[in-house]
């Protein structure tokens, strides 16, 4: 027995004796940290990670070890694990007003502007002086696009802090939102003269040139910025998007593709190519960068939209429902996703679906013509004549003016006795289109009406020369029938000619 004690005696005595050693061994807190700042520095996030990880387990009640962490996912951007460590470090010190600022931040550009302003709201509770979390404050409001409150937090920060160039910026940024143009462009002017070689303040100057109709100044803006900072992506987008506009498609490709040479996923050179495609027309090109802008971008509703319409443009129904689905369907609020979901629901038969649809539409995107001619046709099919009619009439009102909206319209007033309104339509149809069947058609029928039945027998004659089909169904119509003696004494009087003769 008392062998055995000796022994765990000199057991415990021998493993005391390691206890410094091993303390030794375990480096402080600051060390840990300071590695990982190391690795941060040079860029090797994923070490620096293993460090701030390691300070963390080693000393959980470590703010620092979470923020840092935290810091390091925003480099990755990695935002939902940001968030994560962000949190943590509030759990072990809630007062800390720099990462209430820093999960802000967060939040803001993950489009969390109501959780964001949440977070900059508490930074300025515990410190009012925080200047940082002000700025982001008006972001968080401009991203949700509140521009009057925006507005006043940068005009407070303008105040004081004058010689701070980013705030007249913002300032125009959120003047601009509320089409205040000319007070944009004296606040854009005060930060440029404060940062004159800024090129963010360059891009935003010529962007408001170019709202004030000033084209030729706003590309000498954006050419300026790309001299300050060459691979400046947004410079380089609005030069595209404007010589695209201003009828240069060749040279807004040509920008698009040097952008995406450095920045292969980038969604404005992506988003313009295949836009341009799909309008002219080049659908497998459309669909090789709508594939691209979803790979890269795969959270990018925008993307999954326009995919969803070169899909319908291919008769694809499927894939097309498919991604307007994935870009938010019937509760988004992109107009152009819910009338793609109305499209589908009409090449599908499915006209309940595409009446909500186009409902839905138009209360985002009222004054959208295509979409009131859209909802006409289905009134129509519906045999909604007052309905079809008052759609039509929105659509040409809006700017739609397509040879079928119009001739629908002429049709539609016809049918509802406003007749002359309709003559003048088909009148203008035919002096840009001779050879318009319908419009001779709907014309023969208006003075057939009207009793004039030597001027409807000629614009009924035209209508069956260009279209046989009228030859056929004319003398079935009751406004028309009463022509049947006058049309076959012109054809009696007609000398044989080859051609064919018009069907009584």
């Amino acid at each position: 027995m008392l062998k055995r004690f000796r022994f765990i005696i000199i057991f415990i005595l021998i493993f005391m004796s390691l206890l410094p050693a091993m303390a030794a061994d375990i480096p402080s807190e600051k060390t840990i940290l300071n590695d990982g700042d190391r690795y941060f520095l040079s860029g090797d996030y994923e070490s620096a990670l293993r460090e701030y990880r390691r300070a963390a387990r080693l000393y959980p009640e470590s703010r620092t070890a979470y923020i840092s962490q935290g810091n390091t996912y925003v480099k990755m951007e990695r935002y939902p694990e940001a968030v994560k460590a962000y949190k943590e470090a509030l759990a072990i010190d809630p007062s800390f007003a720099p990462v209430h600022n820093n999960l802000g931040w967060v939040y803001l550009h993950s489009n969390q502007f109501d959780l964001a302003k949440k977070e900059f709201y508490e930074a300025l509770r515990l410190d009012p002086e925080y200047a940082r979390a002000s700025v982001n404050l008006g972001l968080a409001y401009l991203g949700g696009g509140e521009y009057v409150a925006a507005e006043t937090i940068f005009r407070q920060l303008c105040e004081k802090y004058p010689d701070e160039a980013a705030n007249y910026n913002d300032l125009a940024i959120s003047l601009a939102g509320q089409n205040r143009i000319a007070e944009a462009m004296e606040a854009i002017k005060s930060a440029a003269e404060l940062s004159p070689k800024n090129p963010t303040v360059e891009v935003n100057y010529g962007f408001l040139e170019y709202l004030s109709r000033l084209p030729g100044k706003a590309i000498q803006r954006w050419k300026k910025a790309l001299v300050i900072s060459p691979d400046f992506v947004y410079a380089q987008v609005n030069l595209a998007s404007a010589y695209y506009n201003m009828g240069n498609p060749v040279k807004a490709v040509s920008i698009w593709q040097r952008i995406l040479e450095n920045h292969p996923g980038n969604p404005s050179a992506l988003g313009g190519l295949t836009g341009i495609y799909f309008m002219e027309g080049d659908l497998p090109k459309a669909l090789l960068y709508a594939k691209k802008l979803v790979f890269y971008n795969p959270d990018l509703k925008a993307g999954h939209r326009n995919l969803g319409w070169i899909y319908l443009s291919y008769g694809n129904t499927r894939l097309a429902d498919k991604e307007f689905e994935q870009a938010g369907g019937l509760e988004s609020n992109d107009p152009i996703v819910i009338f793609g979901v109305a499209a589908v629901a009409e090449k599908d038969e499915n006209l309940n679906l595409a009446f909500q649809a186009y409902s839905r539409g138009l209360e985002l995107a009222s004054n959208w013509g295509e979409a009131h001619y859209r909802l006409g046709l289905l009134y129509l099919k519906m045999k909604k004549m007052p309905e079809a009619l008052a759609e039509t009439e929105k659509a040409v009102e809006y700017g739609y003016k397509t040879q079928e909206a119009r001739l629908l319209y002429a049709r539609l007033l016809l049918e509802n006795q406003r007749g002359s309104e309709a003559a003048g339509i088909l009148k203008e149809l035919l002096d840009k289109d001779p050879d318009l069947a319908e419009a001779e058609y709907l014309l023969a029928r208006y003075y057939a009406r009207k009793e004039m039945k030597e001027t409807a027998v000629q614009h009924l004659k035209r209508a069956c020369l260009l279209e046989e089909k009228y030859c056929q169904t004319w003398s079935s119509e009751p406004d028309l029938s009463p022509l049947i003696p006058l049309m076959k004494k012109s054809n009696d009087n007609q000398e044989p000619s080859g051609e064919r003769l018009l069907n009584t």
